[in-house]
């Protein structure tokens, strides 16, 4: 690209689909002054109309919303305006737990009898075609503003306002918040909607919508008004998420100041979210905001308890290596977290997860999956099960008799055996560009920083670093959760921290390359500033490296001392020691691939980078690396029981002994799973031949050993 764009930001913006100069331009300075007009929305006039005959009739309305921060803020939002109009207005937010997302006739009902005439939904309301029929019954006109898929029919109201009716257009993705803002817009002008850019930033940003077009524009400046005039709700927010002193960023709506917003529906009444950013007072703001810190905190517990509660499920009933979806259920699970919980599941495990939280004999389920695979297409062949259903290829919910939970789980693995490509199942990471020098102009650094705000759409950009060698690692943070290091890199050093990394450690310090995918930020440390690299995923190099020998030299050491300790192994013939990649439970999952020499490993290595399974398959030393995904296939060399993980293992394949040198700490059921080269030479002999060792020194050693009886300890 030209116009004097670095060329690192060049080829960063190509892959965001920025392919010119003038392009670049625009994309880099999202601009408000390049909004749409309100007016091309579909509906959005006879909106306007109708409010404006209410205001002018001196009418009682509601807006209708939603308990998550796309729809709080929405409700919020048009709350301000129109009390600035003189409405008389209040905002209705239904009970996530009692009552659920979307229109309810009771709701509608009871809002009537109150006198009101005038319903305006945010965030809500496209699919409410019977809801909008009671509306009319009890003479309320309905203004609908949603942002999700139409139907094929739409409801019958004074308005249907709703940008996913153009068939194009950069409005066509806003988010809740978006499109309540180009309602404010149409009904009060601009000056109507810039104060409140913090409120459609923060729920632009935290609905998850693609940060691109307008959603980009209301993005950057929401998080600009953020930090410099929020609202006092959003300011006691970030106060006591313990950001004053931060410049806050999309990671901050996202992990901070949303899911406590989010806190307030999920526990409780999502209305308290509401009267916190309606709050103009800063001392009362703030216990309404302590208050919703505290139960952000009771939601991680209750998450926390419930996730492990899965994976102790998962564990004793679950057999991964043939699952491809998890489905667990629980009595009395927390309805408001389990679609979390399911997230986090797909995060541990990395396959599709169905989580049912069970009262009374019916159980409300939530479902998330994996890129690359349909959820929606899976549960459709279980939908006679559901009572009620919806969803979208990433995620989806539902409700259902508790007894029919064993057939959505033998319907949904059956469909996931046909149409779910192993491959998914291992995590993979893409990357923008190679990062092969420590030394990033900060002219780079400078334009990478505009391209924020970072999200769905536009995201942050990320750099592989082929063989990087971690020196001066060290733990830091509460528990030692995260590691910092140096990355031997070119010629110099690159500083680089791996977040909730810390369990890495020990690995980390034998010293071989590894590979890692992460991104690039200036840190600021006593009046400096230095580029820092965000580690996001890691593993060891295939190669054997000095360190890497070391270590092998050293466990092969231990195993001939404990050779007397064997136990029998079921025997495979020659031609199956390295059987084809289809053989070794699909290639990516299921297998353990053991080897106590350097030969060994070579060959595993080679036989890996052959079969095309190289990049899927993860390299340890000692044990399983902390970082794979339960049931990874991983290449072990020098294997120490102790750190190797029995779920999700098909098959062992053993190299260099007649019989698996470590099975005597084996459990029972894994000793079946063993395969081991009959042909191969036994452990003295592959100690003779990686040291020099005469075979015969060896074998008085291990004969004296016996007789003394050490070799039995």
């Amino acid at each position: 690209m030209e116009a004097g764009y670095p060329p690192l930001s060049a080829r960063l913006l190509v892959n965001r689909g920025v392919t010119d100069p003038e392009g670049a331009a625009l994309f880099l300075d999202p601009s408000v002054e390049r909004l749409t007009d309100p007016l091309d929305i579909p509906d959005m006039d006879r909106a306007v109309s109708r409010i404006r005959r209410g205001l002018e009739a001196g009418e009682s309305m509601t807006i209708y919303g939603d308990y998550d921060v796309d729809g709080v803020t929405a409700s919020v939002l048009l709350y301000r305006v129109l009390k600035q109009m003189g409405a008389k207005v209040r905002v209705y937010v239904p009970d996530r737990h009692s009552e659920g997302y979307g229109l309810h006739a009771g709701a509608i009902r009871a809002i009537a009898e109150e006198g009101v005439k005038l319903i305006v939904t945010v965030d809500c309301g496209i699919h409410a075609i019977p809801e909008a029929r009671v509306a009319t019954e009890c003479g309320v006109d309905l203004v609908i503003t949603d942002h999700h898929e139409c139907g094929e029919e739409l409801p019958e109201a004074a308005a249907v306002v709703n940008p996913k009716r153009l068939p194009s257009g950069p409005q066509r993705m806003l988010a809740g918040v978006g499109v309540a803002a180009k309602l404010a817009q149409a009904l009060g002008g601009w000056e109507a909607v810039a104060p409140r850019l913090d409120l459609i930033g923060l729920g632009t940003i935290a609905d998850i919508v693609p940060l691109i077009d307008e959603n980009r524009i209301y993005a950057a400046a929401g998080l600009t008004a953020m930090n410099t005039s929020p609202c006092p709700g959003l300011k006691a927010l970030i106060r006591v998420a313990g950001l004053s002193e931060k410049t806050i960023s999309a990671g901050h709506v996202g992990f901070a100041l949303g899911p406590r917003l989010n806190a307030a529906g999920r526990m409780e009444l999502a209305s308290d979210a509401v009267n916190l950013l309606l709050c103009d007072d800063q001392d009362e703001a703030m216990t309404l905001a302590e208050e919703l810190d505290r139960r952000n905190r009771e939601r991680q517990e209750v998450l926390q308890e419930l996730v492990s509660a899965a994976c102790e499920g998962i564990e004793a009933q679950a057999d991964i290596s043939k699952e491809r979806i998890l489905v667990l259920s629980g009595e009395g699970w927390h309805k408001g977290v389990i679609g979390i919980a399911a997230s986090r599941l797909t995060d541990i495990y990395h396959r599709p997860a169905v989580l049912l939280s069970v009262e009374g004999g019916v159980a409300t389920a939530s479902a998330r999956s994996i890129p690359g695979f349909d959820l929606y297409q899976a549960l459709l062949t279980a939908e006679d099960l559901f009572d009620r259903f919806g969803g979208h290829p990433m995620a989806a919910g539902f409700t259902m008799e508790a007894g029919g939970i064993p057939a959505l789980r033998e319907r949904l693995n059956t469909y996931a055996a046909a149409h779910l490509d192993p491959g998914l199942l291992v995590p993979a990471y893409s990357y923008d560009a190679i990062l092969d020098t420590h030394d990033i102009p900060g002219r780079e650094m400078d334009c990478i920083g505009k391209m924020a705000p970072f999200g769905l759409g536009n995201p942050s950009p990320l750099f592989h670093i082929e063989e990087g060698g971690p020196t001066a690692v060290r733990t830091m943070g509460a528990q030692d959760a995260h590691v910092k290091m140096q990355i031997i890199l070119g010629n110099g050093r690159l500083e680089a921290v791996g977040f909730r990394m810390g369990d890495l450690y020990p690995d980390l310090m034998t010293p071989t390359p590894y590979s890692m995918v992460g991104s690039l930020e200036v840190s600021e440390w006593m009046d400096s500033a230095y580029t820092q690299f965000i580690i996001r995923h890691m593993k060891r190099t295939p190669g054997l490296t000095p360190g890497a020998a070391l270590w092998i030299h050293r466990r092969l050491y231990d195993a001939f001392f404990q050779e007397i300790l064997y136990n029998d192994a079921v025997p495979c013939a020659q031609e199956d020691l390295f059987p084809e990649p289809e053989k070794v439970s699909g290639g990516p999952m299921g297998s353990l691939f053991v080897s106590y020499t350097l030969a060994g490993t070579a060959c595993w290595q080679d036989y890996l980078a052959a079969s095309g399974l190289i990049g899927q398959v993860l390299w340890g030393l000692g044990g399983t690396p902390p970082n794979a995904v339960p049931g990874q296939s991983v290449l072990v060399s020098g294997p120490d029981p102790s750190r190797i993980p029995g779920m999700g293992i098909g098959r062992i394949w053993l190299l260099e002994a007649e019989r698996p040198i470590w099975s005597y700490v084996l459990p029972t059921e894994w000793r079946e799973k063993v395969r081991v080269c009959v042909s191969a030479p036994d452990i003295k002999m592959a100690v003779a031949a990686e040291t020099g060792i005469e075979r015969e020194i060896l074998g008085r050693v291990y004969r004296y050993l016996r007789k003394i009886g050490r070799a039995h300890v």
